[in-house]
Formats: structure tokens, C-alpha cells, sequence
């Protein structure tokens, strides 16, 4: 009886957490300027098309434009398409620039969202940061 009702408590939990990554709305920040916010302090500024995502970190002067790809409503993939020499100095010269970033959207409020994100294939410690609207 125990593991009976172990099991309808999970099947209860897993599709609590499948249905709440389905209600996020992710629709309002597939466009627009956002400020990149980490752990690190770093405040990069994104502008994202529907085709294109541009980085721009003020600090250093690096630049970079990647492809932009929706997988589903609150996960996209970044593929590179080009950097300025300052992005290329701070990635240094055997960045892959193959790799693919998968970009998750794990929560959303009125202006900014929070993902987190990993290369495509790579075993790491995925990237984390609160990402803002810009006004």
C-alpha cells in the first residue's frame, strides 16, 4: 500500500514540474534589449531579432552576433556567426566556435527572466543569470 501511494505522489510531483514549464510565457523576450546580469556582476548588453542575438560587453569592447534558434516555448540554441577582436582575445584562440549554447528560461516576471545555459554536448556547470528588460 506504501509504495502505491509512493508512486501516485511522484506521478503527482513529475507532472506538476511539466506543467508548470508549460505555463511560462517566454513569448515577450524572444525580442528586444535585455542587461545580462550573473553571479560575477558582468551587465552585458543583449539585442535579440527574431533571426539574431548581439553581445556587447561596455567593458571590454567585445562583440559578438549568434544565430538565434527556438526550440520550443522557453528554450532556444546560440550559434555563433561572429566576433569582434576584442571577443576573440577574451575567448582566447582555441575557443570552439562550433559549440552550441542551449539556453533554458526557467522563470519569467514582468521584465526580466532567469535561464540557465550549457553547450550543447559539453559536460559543465550550467551558466546561470537573470536577464532584464532594457527601458
Amino acid at each position: 500500500m506504501k509504495s502505491i501511494l509512493f508512486l501516485c505522489l511522484a506521478a503527482v510531483l513529475v507532472s506538476t514540474k511539466v506543467n508548470s514549464q508549460n505555463i511560462l510565457n517566454c513569448q515577450k523576450f524572444r525580442t528586444g534589449t535585455f542587461i545580462n546580469i550573473d553571479e560575477k556582476g558582468d551587465n552585458d548588453v543583449i539585442r535579440r531579432t527574431e533571426k539574431f542575438q548581439y553581445e556587447m560587453d561596455a567593458e571590454t569592447g567585445s562583440k559578438i552576433k549568434l544565430k538565434i534558434t527556438w526550440i520550443d516555448n522557453c528554450t532556444y540554441q546560440l550559434e555563433f556567426v561572429e566576433g569582434n577582436k576584442a571577443w576573440e582575445e577574451q575567448v582566447g584562440p582555441n575557443f570552439d566556435k562550433s559549440l552550441i549554447l542551449i539556453v533554458t528560461i526557467e522563470e519569467v516576471g514582468a521584465d526580466y527572466y532567469i535561464q540557465t545555459a550549457v553547450f550543447k554536448g559539453v559536460e559543465m556547470v550550467p551558466y546561470k543569470s537573470k536577464m532584464k528588460l532594457k527601458k
